[in-house]
């Protein structure tokens, strides 16, 4: 597991409230060999994808991958939940720039 996908699985609970009365359930996943050949490798650069998955009704799953999708681009979304996932990801990589920047530090003090 890397660490980007450690880091905003362990934030997924916060996304998941977040959609509590959504019609959609939001998931966090990691790239796959299947999301590579589906998407052509245009999502090479990507770390992790969030699904959302609709509660009821017909099955209906959609993708953004992170880095790489677009937020406007999720248009079963309504702009609340747009906003939410906006908020959640910039929660998210401020704590990620936190750690990044711990790791940096403690990899630079020499023994």
């Amino acid at each position: 597991m890397s660490i980007p996908y450690l880091l905003y699985k362990s934030h997924e609970p916060a996304l998941m409230r977040a959609f509590y009365s959504s019609v959609y359930e939001p998931s966090v996943e990691p790239i796959t060999h299947s999301d590579m050949i589906t998407t052509g490798g245009g999502i090479y650069n990507s770390r992790i994808k969030l699904s959302f998955t609709a509660k009821t009704g017909p099955f209906l799953r959609f993708y953004m991958y992170i880095p790489g999708s677009v937020i406007s681009e999720l248009l079963h979304l309504s702009e609340e939940e747009k906003t939410a996932v906006s908020m959640w990801l910039n929660a998210v990589e401020i704590e990620g720039t936190s750690t990044k920047d711990t790791l940096k530090k403690a990899t630079n003090n020499k023994v």
